[in-house]
């Protein structure tokens, strides 16, 4: 893996073009410019000859990480294994959301980008943007152990035989999983009948006696309502990627919303067709039992207002007894230690692989990167190496985190702190305790016995659309969100919500996906 070096002779022809991606006349130079070509060599060095210096930028959830001994450790295995030194960036959710948009967009050069599931800062976004470099001749030479990794997933940030970014190779496939507070069922006596659901009638059955029972319950296990949101939109039984119609768990239809992420556009996969969400009879089956649960007073009423207390946050704080969430293999472990109280945790349903999944965290190199090469190869160790896996993940074993029968228990006292699928390879990483040591190798099993969505690979950008996504979606602000919270009927506001949406020019958005699953499918 070496860096090469012009000739004296091609030096004074070629100094205009040193960088790739800084305009068309720079573009036209870098063909020609053989430190950019590593394919001319017919064998590929390990180590680049000169040391290499890269600039790292990602989100990272712990917001006041001290990764100084961190970037130390990964360099020392950087700088032995392939002579490349990283800079490492982490900068919190919400400084990520500001700061990254405007990076790009002002050509501030850094060598490696994380891409998020947050719309502004995914992959999406930026490669529609021109902002993602084509990495493509970089993956061949320098990530060729990463490529046969991802060989089934790259489809996803592929575009036009081009490849932008790299996928995080982690859990692909998620379910959706009903969450229930195992100290109310275990006081209720209750507990057993919970392991046992197989439907929403029994659901209801259940719902029915714990309801029944929410006064009598100890003091520590009072709760504001039986069942509350899944997000911050109040959203209770409409995750996104399925429909939970019927009456068996096994009749929800798990599809690829093709990069849609409000919930309007729905796929039949046996018919090839996009239609309207809001148009099926499935989507009225769950609003219509959502609706019953409102009048029998289940539901948490606030939900829309109170964007403190959805998901895991609102069972910790013990403002509802229930919920649905969305996750991997091992979601039971993973939801304990968020909402900090003993879980019964039931599947519900599982969604395909889709080209989002893929996307929503995935690693590229920016177009004004001045050291690709160098930012391709780390990537390839990232994805690769456990040592460099499990110090972004959790540190500093013995200072952040301890090993204890496999597993990584993270110490109170820690300075460093990160997700485990944030980086290249999940499964390189320690099992965090409470999984079990073998972990990793039962998700990686589950993953690969998972279905992929038939239209793997698309996913619709509606830049050229974005005013009737814009216009379409403040209907839905006013119809949508409230009749999926609980606090409108489907009987009194999806006819509205279907004659607005109609006149927002949601036909429009329908025809444009159409259009792109008809060309994907030739």
């Amino acid at each position: 893996m070496k860096k090469k070096l012009l000739s004296l002779l091609m030096v004074g022809a070629m100094s205009a073009s040193l960088f790739a991606g800084c305009g068309a006349t720079e573009e036209e130079d870098n063909k020609n410019d053989t430190s950019k070509q590593s394919s001319a060599e017919n064998e590929t060095p390990d180590k680049f000859d000169e040391l290499q210096t890269i600039k790292l930028y990602q989100m990272n959830t712990a917001f006041s990480n001290d990764n100084a001994a961190v970037t130390e450790a990964i360099n020392k295995i950087s700088e032995e294994k392939i002579n490349v030194k990283v800079e490492l960036n982490q900068l919190d959710i919400g400084s990520y959301i500001e700061q990254l948009p405007l990076m790009m967009s002002s050509g501030e050069k850094f060598d490696l980008v994380m891409c998020t599931a947050i719309p502004t800062c995914g992959f999406t976004t930026m490669q529609a943007q021109g902002q993602l470099m084509d990495i493509t001749e970089y993956v061949d030479d320098y990530a060729k152990e990463t490529k046969e990794l991802l060989s089934e997933y790259l489809p996803s940030t592929t575009i036009d035989g081009k490849i932008y970014a790299l996928p995080c190779y982690r859990q692909y496939n998620s379910s959706i999983y009903l969450e229930m507070r195992q100290d109310i069922l275990n006081e209720l006596g209750l507990a057993e009948e919970a392991e046992k659901l197989t439907s929403w009638t029994e659901v209801e059955a259940l719902f029915e006696k714990v309801y029944a029972k929410l006064d009598t319950l100890p003091s520590d296990m009072q709760v504001s309502a039986l069942f509350g949101p899944t997000d911050n939109q109040g959203t209770m039984l409409t995750p996104g990627s399925i429909v939970l119609c019927g009456d068996k768990f096994s009749d929800a239809i798990g599809f690829d919303a093709l990069g849609d992420n409000y919930k309007y556009i729905y796929t039949d996969t046996a018919t090839h067709t996009v239609k309207n969400m809001f148009e099926l009879d499935e989507y009225k089956q769950v609003i219509e039992r959502l609706d019953k649960w409102a009048s029998k007073g289940w539901i948490y009423k606030n939900a829309l207002a109170d964007t403190d207390n959805s998901g895991d946050t609102g069972c910790r704080n013990g403002v509802y007894f229930a919920y649905l969430s969305t996750g991997e293999f091992g979601q039971d472990a993973v939801k304990e230690a968020e909402v900090a109280k003993e879980l019964c945790t039931i599947e519900i349903a599982s969604i395909p692989i889709t080209t989002q999944t893929g996307r929503q965290w995935s690693w590229a190199v920016p177009a004004k990167s001045e050291n690709p090469e160098a930012a391709v190869a780390f990537l390839n160790l990232m994805y690769t190496d456990p040592d460099i896996e499990n110090l972004l993940v959790y540190g500093i074993e013995g200072t952040d985190y301890d090993v204890v029968d496999g597993q990584a228990v993270v110490r109170q006292d820690a300075k460093y702190m990160s997700s485990d699928f944030f980086y290249g390879n999940q499964f390189n990483a320690i099992p965090k305790s409470g999984n079990g040591a073998d972990f990793r190798e039962k998700a990686l099993e589950n993953m690969k016995n998972a279905p992929f969505s038939e239209f793997y690979g698309l996913a619709v950008d509606t830049s050229e659309v974005s005013d009737t996504v814009t216009a379409v979606y403040t209907v839905l602000q006013k119809y949508q969100l409230p009749m999926e919270a609980g606090s409108k009927s489907y009987a009194d506001n999806n006819a509205t919500l279907l004659k607005e949406c109609e006149s927002a020019g949601i036909k429009t958005l329908i025809d444009y996906y159409q259009q792109k699953v008809d060309s994907f499918v030739k």
